[in-house]
């Protein structure tokens, strides 16, 4: 575990036209913020926590599973996926969230993530 000291900072956008946005450029990529972090001192490990094991290993699975999508499957339609199979809606574009719920099928993406989770943790327990 790790105690970070520093100031959490929201990426500037775009202040002129046609000129690059790196606020949306780290939004792609998950990151809407920052740590300014100025000397090594602010970063101190502070002890390590023990992990349940079954927690850390079906972890590991649904990022394992979620990467092997990720890298097969081209967007949108990973993206879609990995919200049917493990209830991850974040990164599916507004205009196909739009189509969901529009045709009033959105309840599809959280019900099949979460039975896939009721089923692995059925798995895991028996």
């Amino acid at each position: 575990m790790l105690k970070i000291r520093g100031r959490l900072t929201k990426p500037i956008g775009q202040n002129n036209f046609g000129e690059f946005n790196y606020e949306q450029y780290l939004a792609q990529k998950r990151i809407f913020a920052y740590a300014n972090i100025w000397q090594d001192k602010d970063i101190q490990k502070i002890g390590e926590e023990r992990t349940n094991l079954l927690i850390s290993f079906s972890m590991s699975m649904r990022n394992k599973i979620k990467s092997i999508i990720e890298r097969l499957i081209h967007p949108p339609y990973n993206f879609l996926l990995i919200g049917m199979l493990l209830g991850e809606k974040t990164h599916i574009p507004p205009e196909l969230k739009d189509v969901f719920i529009e045709s009033g099928i959105m309840h599809i993406l959280a019900v099949s993530g979460l039975h896939v989770g009721i089923i692995a943790a059925a798995l895991f327990i028996f």
